[in-house]
């Protein structure tokens, strides 16, 4: 398999996880504009197709909570069963204040 990424840290963690899984591959630092693809990449055997590695940070994580899919802000709290339940920017707290009908 022959990958890329415009990032050294994708390539790094491409080729770990590679060795890991036993497999062998070939993978560079480069960008989908600059990349050789060639003339037959697109009919290479199914373990030799292109791939586009990218290692990307996850997306920042928005402060507050989710309750039944909907957002909560931090400081909002919810009531479940008969606890209630603070927002916080680290997550749900437990309290002990009972809910109020």
């Amino acid at each position: 398999m022959t990958g890329f990424d415009p990032a050294d840290e994708g390539i790094r963690q491409a080729k770990a996880e590679a060795a890991r899984l036993g497999l062998r591959i070939s993978a560079e630092v480069n960008t989908f504009e600059n990349f050789e693809f060639g003339p037959d990449w697109s009919a290479r055997g199914v373990d030799e197709r292109l791939v586009r590695l990218l290692a990307e940070r996850p997306p920042a994580k928005p402060d507050g909570c989710i309750w039944n899919g909907q957002p909560v802000a931090v400081g909002d709290s919810a009531c479940w069963e008969e606890s209630l339940l603070r927002c916080r920017v680290d997550g749900w707290q437990f309290t002990r204040e009972k809910c109020s009908p």
